[in-house]
Formats: structure tokens, sequence, C-alpha cells
């Protein structure tokens, strides 16, 4: 039996957004009145259907430069596209 990934494939999208009521990040900080991003892992259907989302990760501004300090390819490696600057 294939994989899900082998049939379908993946697009994660990653937005930058501004938190209007209360967030918590996955790092268990709260969030409001900032900005903060969200990467979403997202399968596109088979005959163009809607995409089904698979997860989501919300991070600080912070937290979202540290992973991509972290992980210098992380365009490449999860295809990632990064937010612009805050500043």
């Amino acid at each position: 039996m294939k994989h899900i990934s082998a049939i379908m494939s993946s697009v994660v999208e990653v937005k930058e957004k501004w938190a209007v009521w209360p967030i918590t990040t996955d790092s268990g900080k709260l969030i409001w009145g900032r900005k903060y991003i969200r990467v979403q892992k997202m399968y596109s259907g088979l005959a163009g259907e809607m995409p089904i989302p698979i997860w989501t990760e919300l991070y600080t501004t912070n937290e979202w430069t540290l992973e991509q300090i972290r992980n210098p390819n992380i365009n490449d490696r999860r295809g990632r596209s990064r937010p612009r600057p805050w500043y």
C-alpha cells in the first residue's frame, strides 16, 4: 500500500496574520494584539478538489526567525515560503 504522499501532492502555506483574539502558539505562548506566523500543510485533491489541511503550526515572529536560523534549507526541505519581514 502506498503512502498518501505518493498519490497526493503536499502544499505548505506560510501566512503572516494579526492576532485580534488571544491565540496560543505551539510553544504555549499567548499572543494577542501582535503579528504571528501560521504555517499550514495541505494535501491537494486528486481531481482538482479543495486542499485538505493536515496540520497547522503557529509561531511568534521571534520563534519563526529562530526556526529559519535552525533550518537554513527550510524552503527546500518543507516547501515553505518566507513571509515579509515585520520591520
